[in-house]
């Protein structure tokens, strides 16, 4: 960057060279040199970004980022989350599908410059049609990736209620979506690339959460699914899911050394400190979503069961030192349960996760445990996750609630 004064016709310039490109910064007449200089040296002590709106010039880096595309930026953002060690590949895996799915095909826009607050709410085409990203997004159909010709693709599911209207995305996933685009924005701007920032500042004020799916299996089923099954391998592992609430990733990462008695606690326990990951691999020392390793009291029963198992399996899975109780990946043990409940003709949603709602609801309905105690027992690191995911009613008071409404108006 250089200033020069230099005569130009009737005039004195002052000249501000900058990338060998020459700018009038002041015009003077001939007869005023030292106004000339004062301007100068005024302009020679701004700040690089000062001088560049008084010059009304454009930063060439600035310039650059201006053309940063929408395309270029996501694939940079997705090789930031997959190389971010703070999170589970699974997880990462699962913000990059959401922003794949549900963000990047609705951007209309080429470049991130281009792309303003209007675009993400309120933006319409020629014909008053709304094409803001946010809009796309709630109207967005539910999707699955699919190997086709060795090549993984999105695969919509169109599918329509009872009513003929069509299913598109619950609402959970739209918070979730646009909390992903938010993030991609802020990756945006720690790389210096322009784009609209005011998003950031938006907030889910009229997106009331999903309802809760209220289904929990009663005490009679789970009590009737372990009583009936024959196979020892499975009434364990029934047993230990609907007395320990483990999830499923962390009851087949249990090993043999991880059932032991405990002098501290005066109690036979389970230390849940493995599991198994997204592709059921086995991770010794790792739990999902970064769950607290810790100590599991368990029954009398179940410590019995475990012995009786571990002593029965001839050769059970290993991984180096590591001598797992259960044998099964996670898709073949969901798949195990769903035979079993429809053998003895018992209702059931989903997999493994009803035990752990059954156990935590059974647990805090008992009000034994400090708030301390259950989150430790369960892996949690506030109450919150389970009054939000967990809890359920297990309708244990049926009479007392009975006897509480008859008697709620008492006529003498």
């Amino acid at each position: 960057m250089e200033f020069r004064i230099s005569k130009n016709g009737k005039k004195l310039k002052v000249y501000c060279y900058i990338d060998s490109i020459k700018h009038t910064a002041a015009s003077f007449d001939l007869n005023e040199k030292l106004k000339a200089r004062k301007s100068k040296e005024y302009y020679q002590n701004l700040s690089k970004e000062d001088l560049y709106k008084k010059l009304n010039i454009q930063d060439k880096e600035k310039r650059a980022s201006n053309k940063v595309e929408f395309k270029y930026a996501f694939k940079k953002y997705y090789a930031s989350v997959e190389n971010d060690k703070s999170i589970l590949a699974s997880t990462g895996a699962g913000y990059i599908s959401l922003l794949k799915i549900h963000v990047e095909p609705y951007i209309h826009k080429t470049y991130l410059a281009d792309f303003k607050y209007i675009d993400f709410k309120g933006a319409v085409d020629e014909n008053d049609k709304s094409i803001c990203l946010y809009n796309k997004i709630i109207e967005s159909l539910p999707a699955q990736w699919v190997k086709i010709d060795s090549q993984w693709e999105i695969v919509r599911n169109k599918n329509y209620d009872e009513n003929g209207k069509l299913i598109t995305i619950d609402k959970n996933t739209i918070k979730k979506a646009i909390a992903e685009f938010k993030k991609f924005v802020v990756f945006c701007g720690n790389n210096d690339w322009v784009i609209d920032n005011r998003v950031l500042a938006y907030r889910n004020k009229n997106l009331k959460p999903a309802e809760k799916e209220d289904w929990v299996p009663n005490t009679n089923d789970v009590f009737n699914l372990i009583k009936s099954e024959k196979n020892l391998c499975l009434k364990t592992l029934y047993y230990g899911a609907a007395e320990t609430g483990c999830s499923l990733s962390e009851i087949l990462g249990w090993c043999y050394d991880d059932k032991f008695f405990d002098d501290e606690l005066d109690s036979e326990i389970v230390y849940v400190r493995n599991s198994l990951g997204a592709a059921s691999e086995f991770r010794p020392g790792i739990l999902k979503n970064g769950g607290r390793k810790r100590k599991v009291e368990i029954s009398n029963d179940l410590s019995t069961l475990l012995d009786q198992w571990m002593i029965h399996q001839r050769l059970p899975k290993t991984h180096l030192k590591y001598k797992r109780i259960f044998p099964f990946t996670k898709s073949h043990a969901a798949d195990i349960l769903k035979r079993s409940v429809k053998e003895i003709g018992i209702e059931w949603q989903g997999a493994f996760s009803g035990f752990r709602k059954f156990s935590s609801s059974a647990a805090d309905d008992t009000e034994l445990l400090t708030e301390e105690q259950f989150i430790k027992r369960y892996g949690w690191k506030s109450k919150k996750t389970f009054v939000g995911h967990y809890r359920r009613d297990l309708n244990r008071n049926k009479q007392d609630r009975k006897k509480l409404i008859n008697n709620l108006i008492a006529i003498n």
